[in-house]
């Protein structure tokens, strides 16, 4: 009833402040034969999939204009953010997380005033303050309330609307409040109702193209388009890893993979990097602590790992990247043990010093479950991307990334995990394990953006 009324009032209202922003516009010369709005509800320094949508609109028309609107908390590339034809509208970035944890009629009281207050500037943003733009694109989720006033702006300025699904909001929500939940229902038909309408619709998995074509019966043109890492994604060669590990230590108290000011500091990892076999192995684990991550699967096969390993298995130091509601408690578990083989870290990096991690590892591991079953975890594309072969939860569709065997290995329990820990980092035969693995990545690697992009989406945009 809520979502009615207010839908009815905003439609409103944005009905007669369009027909004054039309009128406005026959009057406006000099405008670009092709703009597009990109919309992202979250962190544009953060959403590299959107970014490299900006980067890819920018090359492929001398006359596109491309406007980002969305929460700017980290910046984005300077080709982009410093381009002629890109410019950057921030929205206000919440005040903090809306967790449905709490009490229930809080939880429902500030999650509304919240959809309120986004509604409300992304009203006064699309609608009044910005020019014309022919297409808008859109990042999905989050679904509310980004799909309601994008449809309402199709039809209100008569422009394209095009929608990235990344994944679908009511599958997140049901992580916190259960399936069954009535506001999970509710977003659930929210999501179909006004996500099903649109002139393009792209998708990161086949999976997910088909669940959309077939279970919800979206309208318009669907494609997939594969995630890959950015250009300066790469496996870095001994001397440079040996380089940027030299910046960085773990600081003893805090367990944190930080930069260093001293230069003794760096011995431990200066180390990691040497030819030496018996060196100890780095694995990288990328997470948003959040429940659709079960880091206490990474736990337990790491403390098994502990208690079953050899004088010929490797020490291994996990460094686990990202922040989150669920660090802290992850932590506390790490503190309560005595490692003797393993060491563990925390980080959190920008862009650039992420890259370099991953290009500087032996191993990725990726603990994402997916919410829906047809999404695909973007830190393992930027893996592959640096050549770093994949230990990756299993679920529906993952295999449509990650190949067991030739890229990465699967697994579905803590045990699992550990026997695959324990075969790869054996010194006596792991090494020609993690080399087939590696080469195996080449094969992701040689299907770049660009051309993904130009061949699947860009009549998408200006056909």
């Amino acid at each position: 009833m809520f979502y009615s009324l207010l839908a009815v009032l905003l439609v409103a209202f944005v009905l007669v402040r369009g027909g004054i922003v039309r009128a406005r516009l026959r009057h406006v010369s000099g405008m670009p034969l092709t703009s597009v709005l990109v919309l992202v509800l979250g962190d544009v320094g953060r959403s590299p999939r959107m970014s490299l949508h900006c980067r890819s609109l920018l090359t492929a028309s001398r006359t596109v204009r491309v406007r980002l609107v969305g929460y700017h908390d980290n910046p984005l590339a300077p080709d982009i953010a410093e381009h002629p034809r890109f410019s950057l509208h921030p929205l206000r970035s919440p005040a903090h997380r809306v967790s449905a944890s709490t009490n229930p009629l809080l939880f429902v009281v500030r999650a509304l005033n919240r959809v309120f207050g986004q509604i409300v500037e992304l009203v006064w943003m699309l609608f009044v303050h910005l020019p014309h733009f022919d297409v808008v694109l859109v990042q999905n989720p989050p679904a509310i309330p980004t799909l309601l006033v994008v449809q309402m702006l199709r039809i209100v300025r008569g422009c394209r609307l095009i929608i990235d699904w990344h994944n679908f909001g009511y599958s997140i929500m049901a992580l916190d409040k259960g399936e069954t939940s009535l506001s999970v229902k509710i977003a659930k038909e929210f999501e179909k109702t006004f996500g099903r309408y649109a002139d393009g619709h792209m998708c990161v998995t086949s999976a997910m193209k088909t669940f959309l074509e077939q279970k919800w019966q979206i309208r318009g043109k669907c494609v997939v388009l594969y995630d890959r890492a950015p250009a300066h994604f790469r496996k870095l060669p001994s001397r440079e890893a040996l380089e940027f590990l030299s910046l960085f230590h773990i600081d003893e108290t805090t367990n944190v993979f930080v930069k260093r000011s001293d230069t003794n500091e760096a011995k431990r990892l200066f180390d990691l990097v040497q030819s030496d076999g018996n060196r100890p192995a780095l694995v990288v684990s990328s997470t948003s602590w959040t429940p659709d991550e079960d880091l206490g699967i990474l736990l337990d096969a790491l403390a098994a790992y502990d208690s079953r390993a050899t004088p010929s298995h490797k020490q291994l130091v996990i460094v686990v990247t990202g922040k989150g509601p669920l660090q802290a408690s992850w932590k506390a578990r790490v503190r309560e043990r005595a490692w003797q083989k393993v060491q563990i870290a925390t980080a959190w990096l920008d862009v650039a010093d992420y890259a370099y991690l991953l290009g500087s590892a032996d191993l990725g591991v990726c603990l994402h479950t997916s919410s829906s079953g047809v999404d695909l975890p973007m830190k393992v594309v930027d893996m592959f991307g640096c050549g770093l072969p994949v230990c990756a939860f299993k679920y529906n569709c993952i295999g449509e990334l990650v190949i067991y065997g030739e890229n990465g290995y699967l697994f579905s329990t803590a045990d699992e995990l550990c026997n695959q820990f324990l075969d790869l980092f054996d010194t006596r035969t792991g090494s020609s394990q993690i080399d087939h693995l590696q080469h195996g990545t080449e094969e992701f690697q040689r299907e770049h953006w660009d051309a993904n992009w130009t061949r699947e989406v860009e009549g998408v945009f200006f056909s």
